[in-house]
């Protein structure tokens, strides 16, 4: 296609019609991103930027599901109930969220979070839900990853050469351009073009329903030449760490549970990029690996199953470790689903991960709402136990890492506090608050609190305050060094009190 003034009418028409929801989605952000660059984020309600990306990605989807009559027959009512109704769900749920952004908790953002990443990916699947349409379905993700990194590349090239070109004429004219004029400058390019740029190279008609395999000689030589020979070091160091457990008889560390999760992430990665070089056969590598990669990997899973049990049973549930269990299962899934079908079936992997993150994350029943066990209040004859030989290392970034902490002699009882501003809880013996820039602490029950600065616990491993003194663990924030200010947002640490 030439380009033109006409082509490019042409394809925002075509994108316009195809996606309108999107578009009107895409335009509303460009909108309230326009009015934060002329100063008025306040007048915005927060619940618009929650809801404009999901819908938009949600709306795209909706149109992309809506195959073969709302695209292939161009009928527009079905294409239209598709695209509408996920987002209008989802606008309803946003209605009901906390009326400020500070007021959100941390299952609320799991829950935006996994929302506007299922909208994303189910772009690439939502056309190839029917059976055997695996071959089409990797077709479209590869030219729509493809278009995804050229829409970011075009974006920043358009973005720096309109940038050096308003510097140009700022130096050579000797004017001062307004500094609103490089935010409208950032919206047009990243926030307009870059989307309607992938939008319009969405493929459709017989682009999308492409079902010749063509193995890509890059993919093959990242897969089985670099990703292979790294999960290979990956996967010896974890059976030479699984005989040491074996033959000391000791469980292993929870952290196991991290390299078993990359070492089985990038299993499904080699998988996929080896998917059309695997259905051409002749590659004996490539089919090996497609069906005995789950099998290799099973015995580490179950090292990677009892390093997440002793955490629980040491430290009590948290909402990661639910969600480190829930991944563990669902590799266990996966990889024996991909034993029966010999390795062919590759696009389940990406729909049940979208499906296992919505049911587990949206809801009430969402894993994020897990509490974690509560802070006891333990004599303090217990601390040499709990506090490692009675000192405490401070991990805190805004003092000296690993500073050593005494442990003090001088009070009765002592409790471990964790405090998140965005989804504070209280635990059964303690509550705290957040009072005029303090960080009260009071047991349940009891008459008096103890205050925390909040200024202070960012500089100091050591608060002190009448019948108390704090041990901070870990703090972080935010500082504003115009203003001489700072936001804590989220500590650790251990309070020893008297009653």
């Amino acid at each position: 296609m030439m380009f033109s003034p006409g082509a490019i009418a042409g394809s925002l028409y075509t994108v316009v019609r195809r996606f309108p929801v999107a578009v009107a989605a895409l335009l509303a952000g460009a909108v309230l991103m326009l009015l934060v660059v002329h100063g008025h984020e306040d007048a915005i309600d927060y619940r618009w930027w929650v809801f404009l990306p999901a819908a938009m990605l949600a709306s795209v989807a909706g149109v992309l599901a809506g195959v073969p009559a709302a695209e292939d027959r161009r009928s527009h009512v079905i294409g239209l109930i598709a695209e509408l109704g996920v987002p209008l769900l989802w606008g309803v749920r946003c209605l009901f969220l906390p009326v400020t952004v500070n007021e959100l908790t941390g299952p609320q953002w799991v829950e935006i979070g996994v929302v506007d990443g299922a909208g994303f990916v189910a772009i690439f699947f939502a056309p190839f839900l029917r059976r055997d349409t695996d071959a089409q379905w990797w077709n479209f993700s590869a030219r729509l990853v493809v278009r995804l990194a050229l829409g970011a590349l075009f974006s920043g090239i358009l973005f720096g050469g309109f940038l050096l070109a308003i510097h140009a004429v700022a130096e050579l004219f000797r004017v001062d351009p307004p500094e609103e004029l490089f935010g409208w400058l950032a919206v047009c390019c990243f926030i307009v073009f870059a989307p309607l740029y992938v939008m319009a190279g969405v493929p459709g008609g017989e682009a999308k329903q492409d079902g010749e395999l063509r193995p890509r000689p890059v993919l093959k030589v990242l897969s089985l030449y670099i990703l292979v020979p790294i999960l290979a070091v990956y996967t010896s160091i974890l059976y030479l760490y699984l005989f040491k457990i074996v033959l000391t008889w000791e469980l292993p560390d929870g952290w196991v549970a991290w390299l078993v999760t990359t070492l089985a992430v990038g299993g499904l990665v080699v998988t996929l990029l080896l998917w059309p070089l695997r259905m051409r056969g002749g590659n004996r590598a490539a089919e090996l690996l497609g069906r005995w990669t789950g099998v290799i990997i099973a015995p580490l899973l179950i090292l990677m199953t009892v390093g997440i049990a002793r955490r629980v049973s040491d430290y009590g549930l948290t909402p990661n470790r639910c969600y480190m269990l829930l991944l563990n299962v669902w590799f266990y899934g996966v990889y024996a689903w991909l034993f029966v079908v010999r390795g062919r079936r590759v696009k389940w992997i990406v729909v049940s991960a979208v499906v296992v993150a919505l049911l587990s994350s949206v809801g009430p029943w969402s894993l994020a709402r897990v509490n974690p066990r509560p802070a006891d209040i333990v004599p303090l004859d217990m601390t040499e136990r709990v506090m490692d030989g009675g000192e405490w290392f401070s991990s805190d970034n805004a003092v000296e890492a690993n500073s050593i902490v005494p442990l003090d002699g001088n009070y009765s009882q002592f409790a471990r506090i964790v405090w998140y501003r965005h989804s504070p809880e209280d635990s059964d013996r303690m509550t705290v608050t957040e009072q005029d820039g303090d960080l009260v602490i009071r047991p349940v029950g009891g008459e008096r609190g103890f205050r925390l600065p909040l200024d202070r616990v960012t500089d100091s491993v050591t608060i002190r305050g009448d019948g108390f003194i704090f041990y901070v663990g870990a703090c972080n924030g935010t500082r504003y060094p115009d203003s001489g200010t700072v936001e804590v947002n989220h500590i650790e640490g251990y309070l020893f009190f008297n009653n």
